[in-house]
Formats: C-alpha cells, sequence, structure tokens
C-alpha cells in the first residue's frame, strides 16, 4: 500500500482514486461508484470535513495528510469492518446515527418501518388520546427516534418506549436521543422483547432477528464477522424471535386499536401471516415491498 505521492503536490483527485483503487478488492463493493462513494466518505472521516470543502479546498487540509493513517483505516475497511463502524456514523432517513461495534447497522429498507409507524400512528390518534409507540430491539435508536422527531410537535400525545436487551444498543440509542434533543421524549427500558412493559400498548414495532441461524455464515463478511449474532439470528426458522414477538405482543396491545409493524426476511410473510392469526383475533394482515419488491414489513391492525 505504498504510496510516492509528495504531500506538497499532492491533488484530491488522486487522493480518491488511491482510495478506490483499494476498495475495489472488497467482495461487498460491486462497482466503481460504490467504491467512489465509500471513499469519499472515509476521507471525510479522515479529514473530519465535507467533500465539498475537500474538493474545492483541499490546500487547507493538506497538513492533516498521513500515508500511514489513512493506510490504517483503509486496511480496516479491506478485513471487512464496515464503514460504518470505521467512521462511527451511519445516514438513516435524513439523520446522521452514531453506530458502533456491538449495535447493528440501520438498513435502507427498515426505513420502511418508520413510514408504516407513521401512517398507523395518525390513524390510532383518532381513537385515542395518549397513544403508546413501543420499539422493540431499538438498537442505535434510528427507528423510535426518526418517528418521535416527526411526531412530537403535532399537538397529540405520545408515549415513545425503546427496548434492548443489549447495554451497548441503549448506550448508543441514548446518545442519539441526546443528540437530538429527544430525551424528554423517549424512554428507553433494558428488556428481552416486551418482559418489562405493561400494556395497553397501541403501537408495537420492530426490526427483529430474521435470519436462519446456519445463513449467517454466508452472509458477507461485514455482517456475519462484526454485526452482533444476536440481532441477526433468528433460529433455525429464522422466525423463532418473532413467534415470541408477536405472542408477547398479543398479550398487551389495546384490541381495540392496534398496529404491529415487523419487518421480515425474504418470503417469510406466508409464516408471518399464520402467526399474527395464531395469536391475535380478527386482526387484517398487510404487507409492505421494499425497493427489490420484496415483502419486507408485515403489519397487523385491528
Amino acid at each position: 500500500m505504498n504510496s510516492n505521492f509528495d504531500v506538497n503536490t499532492i491533488t484530491y483527485n488522486q487522493l480518491i482514486s488511491y482510495v478506490i483503487s483499494h476498495l475495489l478488492i472488497l467482495d461487498s463493493i460491486d462497482s466503481v461508484n460504490e467504491a467512489f462513494i465509500e471513499s469519499e466518505i472515509l476521507l471525510n472521516y479522515y479529514f473530519r470535513t465535507d467533500t465539498i470543502s475537500l474538493r474545492t479546498s483541499f490546500e487547507n487540509y493538506k497538513e492533516y495528510y498521513d500515508i500511514n493513517r489513512l493506510n490504517n483505516l483503509i486496511i480496516r475497511r479491506l478485513y471487512g469492518e464496515p464503514l460504518a463502524y470505521i467512521t462511527g456514523n451511519k445516514k438513516f432517513l435524513d439523520k446522521d446515527m452514531s453506530v458502533g461495534h456491538g449495535v447493528l447497522i440501520p438498513r435502507p429498507e427498515t426505513e420502511l418501518l418508520v413510514e408504516q409507524a407513521e401512517i398507523q400512528i395518525k390513524r390510532l390518534s383518532k381513537n385515542t388520546k395518549n397513544i403508546k409507540v413501543v420499539d422493540i430491539g431499538t438498537g442505535s435508536g434510528a427507528i423510535i427516534l426518526s418517528i418521535a422527531n416527526k411526531l412530537t410537535n403535532n399537538g397529540k400525545k405520545y408515549s415513545f418506549i425503546g427496548l434492548d436487551e443489549s447495554n451497548s444498543a441503549l448506550k448508543y440509542a441514548q446518545k442519539n436521543i441526546n443528540r437530538y434533543q429527544l430525551s424528554n421524549d423517549i424512554t428507553l427500558i433494558k428488556s428481552n422483547l416486551l418482559q418489562k412493559i405493561e400494556g395497553p400498548i397501541h403501537c408495537i414495532i420492530s426490526n427483529p432477528p430474521y435470519i436462519k441461524t446456519n445463513e449467517i455464515y454466508s452472509l458477507q463478511k461485514e455482517i456475519r464477522c462484526y454485526e452482533p449474532f444476536f440481532a441477526l439470528d433468528g433460529g433455525d426458522n429464522g422466525i423463532q424471535i418473532i413467534d415470541k414477538l408477536i405472542y408477547e405482543s398479543s398479550k398487551v396491545i389495546d384490541p381495540t386499536n392496534f398496529a404491529i409493524i415487523i419487518e421480515i426476511g425474504i418470503n417469510q410473510y406466508e409464516q408471518i401471516k399464520n402467526i399474527y392469526y395464531k395469536y391475535i383475533d380478527n386482526c387484517s394482515i398487510s404487507y409492505i415491498e421494499d425497493f427489490q419488491g420484496i415483502k419486507r414489513v408485515a403489519i397487523a391492525t385491528n
């Protein structure tokens, strides 16, 4: 990874090309464009600035340039460490979320949960004044934070609660909640699913583990080697946690005014439908597809 760059003559284009050339080795990067985007993020993190500043005023940042320090970051990425863990940041909707080892990295498809939660909470608010919203397995807090941020100022009363049994996840969730000044609106509780919560709950949201145990080992290195196993492992059939989650949800929901919104895996929708019907009488089931046309969100309502 040696470079002959001279700190006095190096340009931003030379540097980003250097990073791209190394990131293209990664199996998880499918195109030059992906490598380019990651390289921009990595250099922004390295120089503690943004792409526009680097492109227009790179001369101002040359004093911070150290090829050995940069190579250390590139090596971490080449070993498979997710870029979000290296930078400590992941964009979710319009928010930068602090993330790190021990917490699942928010995915674009999970943004669907937030969109559907907003729709359902507004529906529920028509019949109930004080809506209780619970995010099971809150992780970095991305879901509950995004919902609370959009709904707290609309004149309605809500109780937003994030649950997780991981101390690491709760640490990052609290950090993000504080970052966006929502500590008065969101309560975090250490809990295995709904064990520490009493009803009635009106809206339950979750991105639970839904990958079959034996399939985790075939996932790309960034996931199987770095992200928390417990946040991925859905048991032998992939739906073990979801079954327990829906069962516990059925005991605490308001039967007259509720919504349960769960992210699910590929081709799990029929199994999830049967679980909903097994535990919740007379519920209506609907699905939301992701950008690939996969039924990604399963919703049960009264």
